[in-house]
């Protein structure tokens, strides 16, 4: 059963997510995604209109 994440950490760019990223990805309590971008809520953002 897998199970649902506990936050999310949303940022604009340049706004130190990859160092919060990095600083939390070493730490074995913590479960980091292979892709630091998955973009589940920003599918269409490569959508040109």
């Amino acid at each position: 059963m897998s199970r649902l994440p506990d936050f999310f950490i949303v940022g604009a760019p340049k706004c130190g997510t990859t160092a919060l990223y990095d600083y939390l990805a070493p730490h074995p309590d913590v479960f980091m995604p292979f892709h630091k971008e998955p973009l589940y809520f920003g599918s269409d953002i490569t959508r040109r209109y």
